[in-house]
C-alpha cells in the first residue's frame, strides 16, 4: 500500500510530550488566555482585536 503524499513543511500531528516543561507552558497559556478574555471582550465591542491596541500602544509610546 503506498503512502498517500504529504505538503511541504506538514508532519503529523503528535500528542507525544516534547519537553518537561509542556505542562507549565500549557498552564501558562491557558492562564493568559484568562486574564485577557475580559479585555479581549471590550475590544470586540467596537471591531477592535487584541492587535489593534498593541499597535496603538506602540504608537503612543515612540510618540
Amino acid at each position: 500500500m503506498a503512502k498517500a503524499p504529504q505538503a511541504a513543511g506538514f508532519h503529523r500531528a503528535s500528542l507525544d510530550k516534547l519537553h518537561d516543561l509542556d505542562a507549565a507552558l500549557e498552564l501558562m497559556y491557558y492562564g493568559w488566555r484568562g486574564m485577557t478574555r475580559e479585555a479581549d471582550a471590550y475590544l470586540a465591542k467596537p471591531g477592535l482585536f487584541a492587535a489593534n491596541l498593541a499597535v496603538a500602544l506602540l504608537l503612543a509610546s515612540r510618540f
